[in-house]
């Protein structure tokens, strides 16, 4: 009930700010805000009524702080709607890379097999495969200023156990603050850009 308070009185711009003129970044932030609090409630209701047929609590579907303290697009794509991400990851993503397609064609059609099942609308399809692009690009940026720095700052944690072989590795660094904060400031944004171009 908690996000579908917040989605529909507490961030709606429309009623609770009519009064005022606000800049258009704080509508469209305001907007997405929405989108995704009303994306939590979704979620959280569909793990309830799971649980209430049944079906152990174990059943996590959206890690939503994850989503609204994104550290890389990859992170949104998998916690964002985790069962649907971990089909598509098993039978689509990974079976495309063990047939020889490359990263980015394996991303690509992955992500157009998940507009297919969100029901062929245009902007959603193109807010997908934006998405994948995006994340893709993210990624490789991530890996090339992680070599280059010697940082933790790679898209993906590095290893607990000793594998990594970066030399800056404590959140404390400002080798791995500062990039990983603007990270945050790009992903943050390009997230309220998505929102909005799928309504």
């Amino acid at each position: 009930m908690f996000f579908l308070l917040l989605s529909t009185c507490f961030v709606d711009t429309d009623i609770l700010f009519s009064f005022y003129i606000l800049p258009s970044w704080f509508i469209q932030f305001t907007k997405a805000l929405a989108f995704r609090y009303s994306h939590y409630f979704v979620s959280y209701f569909a793990t309830s009524i799971v649980f209430i047929g049944g079906a152990p609590y174990s059943l996590e579907i959206v890690r939503w702080t994850s989503v609204e303290w994104p550290g890389s697009l990859a992170q949104v794509a998998s916690v964002w709607n985790i069962p649907m991400h971990s089909f598509l990851h098993k039978y689509c993503y990974r079976k495309l890379l063990s047939s020889g397609f490359a990263t980015l064609s394996a991303i690509l059609i992955t992500f157009a097999v998940s507009s297919l099942l969100h029901g062929l609308d245009l902007r959603m399809c193109t807010v997908l495969l934006s998405f994948g692009l995006f994340s893709f690009a993210e990624t490789g940026l991530r890996e090339r200023l992680a070599i280059s720095l010697s940082a933790c700052i790679r898209t993906r944690p590095c290893p607990k156990d000793g594998g990594c072989l970066h030399r800056y590795k404590s959140n404390l660094n400002p080798l791995v603050i500062l990039p990983c904060v603007i990270f945050l400031l790009i992903n943050g944004y390009q997230l309220v850009y998505l929102a909005n171009q799928s309504k």
